[in-house]
């Protein structure tokens, strides 16, 4: 069930707003392994043009799951409270209201196919999870957003990485900007400075700045933290650990296929998608994750029937060196004893470029193919200004989290994750074709399970299934 909420409050200017953020925790300076150097907690420079007003005289309906985003509860969040204050500045300047109809996941989908279909408006904008964008394009429910004459995707206020995946035979079916709160979803790397500092082990701030930040030395570094400390035979949850996962058999391998610059699926000069697990490349990055996951005995996760705070409960122990997951999990940490710091997840070797991902929840903005004549001039209208003006909220949640971390060298290291960040094929694909999840993720899973099992031999009898759909797909993109 839908419930329909007219945002109709008047807010400050984003840009406005005091940061009245939790305190650093002590010791700020970032303790013995620290550099003491870097990029602070100011926010980027946003893009600043004059803007010209209108008045519309219309409303504009979104239909999303994301109520936290797009209907926060006034006064909760300071950046909830940015982003009903970008959506005020947007009525202000265009002179429409703005209607957010919030559905569970399955609803929307559900609700959006039955009406779409039937050729009756369902909403003028479309706010999805990522996971579930590949199921509104193949039912043909969405269209091209490039074709949106009062709408440039091109504009530094959006999100290029995320256009750029979007674009598939010169259409893009989906967009984000700062409103979406893409940030703390990226992936990065946590680790303990106390771990570092008891095994002599070199700097992750230093060996980032060097470009020397790699799979190889991420390996060696948690290797050498690995310790028998409980006196319990065998490895147990009270050892000290290299690495904790959040989902072991899933996220690790996942990780590493970005981490190699690859991925099953694989974009083609022409913008057509193919299907590229036989990839060497890929190939190695699944054989490195699973000698990490499987043969060397330094990971510890829960089991696929345990809880998945188990990883964050050993990290937040003092128990592993590093964690690698979402930027979100840094909230469970502000109150550890031990100090720790952020990087990027580590490259593949010293001449690949550092990647990092969006959570697949995270919503992204579509269009319902419905929306035509005026009424899409406005919605291209409206699309533009919620991104202009959104350039606030994605500053203000930068400089809310840098401020609460330990030391300012790790706001240095987001920026580098942020800069690179973006979703993956792996994720559009996943809902709506689950032969496609067989030929990716499943053979990661199972692989992280086996460390006998070679990846080649789980892909190879997926190959012409994958290329199959993934031909039917292109062929029937309208």
């Amino acid at each position: 069930m839908k419930r329909a909420i007219i945002l109709a409050s008047v807010f400050a200017m984003v840009c406005g707003l005091a940061c009245g953020c939790t305190p650093k925790p002590a010791d700020s300076s970032g303790g013995g392994t620290s550099s003491g150097a870097g990029g602070g907690s100011a926010p980027a420079s946003a893009v600043e043009e004059k803007r010209e007003t209108r008045n519309l005289g219309t409303t504009i309906t979104i239909a999303t799951f994301a109520g936290n985003i797009w209907a926060p509860a006034e006064g909760a969040t300071e950046i909830g409270d940015a982003a009903l204050a970008c959506l005020d500045a947007v009525k202000k300047e265009l002179g429409v209201e703005i209607k957010v109809e919030l559905y569970d996941y399955i609803g929307l989908l559900e609700s959006a196919s039955t009406t779409i279909a039937s050729g009756a408006k369902f909403a003028d904008i479309l706010s999805p999870c990522m996971f579930q964008s590949s199921s509104y394009v193949v039912g043909d429910l969405v269209q091209d957003l490039s074709k949106i004459s009062s709408l440039d995707l091109g504009k530094a206020y959006w999100n290029q990485r995320v256009k750029n995946l979007a674009t598939i035979k010169d259409k893009t079916y989906f967009a984000a900007n700062s409103l979406l709160q893409l940030y703390d979803s990226m992936s990065v790397c946590f680790f303990n400075k106390r771990i570092l500092d008891e095994c002599s082990l070199e700097n992750p701030y230093d060996l980032v700045r060097d470009g020397k930040w790699t799979i190889a030395k991420f390996r060696e570094m948690a290797k050498a933290a690995t310790k028998d400390i409980d006196g319990a035979a065998g490895m147990t949850v009270d050892d000290q650990w290299g690495v904790a996962l959040i989902d072991p058999l899933g996220n690790l391998s996942d990780q590493m296929v970005g981490i190699y610059n690859t991925d099953f699926y694989k974009k083609q000069a022409d913008g057509t998608i193919q299907y590229n697990g036989t990839d060497p490349v890929l190939l190695d990055a699944i054989s490195m994750a699973q000698k990490i996951t499987v043969t060397d005995q330094i990971a510890i996760g829960n089991k696929p029937d345990e809880e998945l705070t188990m990883a964050r409960d050993i990290f937040m122990a003092g128990n592993a060196l590093f964690f690698p997951f979402t930027l979100s999990y840094y909230t469970s940490f502000l109150g550890m004893d031990d100090e720790w710091g952020i990087v990027p997840l580590p490259k593949a070797d010293e001449s690949k470029e550092y990647f990092s991902w969006y959570d697949w929840n995270k919503p992204v903005i579509m269009v319902p193919k419905t929306v035509t004549g005026t009424d899409l001039e406005n919605v291209g209208y409206v699309l533009d200004s919620i991104a202009y003006h959104s350039q606030q909220v994605g500053a203000l949640t930068a400089e809310i989290i840098k401020d609460r971390l330990w030391d300012e060298t790790a706001g240095e290291m987001l920026d580098i994750s942020n800069g690179i960040a973006c979703f993956t094929y792996r994720q559009f694909f996943g809902h709506a074709y689950a032969e496609l999840g067989n030929a990716s993720y499943s053979v990661l899973f199972q692989c992280m399970g086996d460390a006998n099992v070679t990846p080649i031999s789980l892909i190879e009898p997926q190959v012409e299934v994958a290329e199959s759909i993934l031909s039917d797909f292109m062929n029937n993109l309208r």
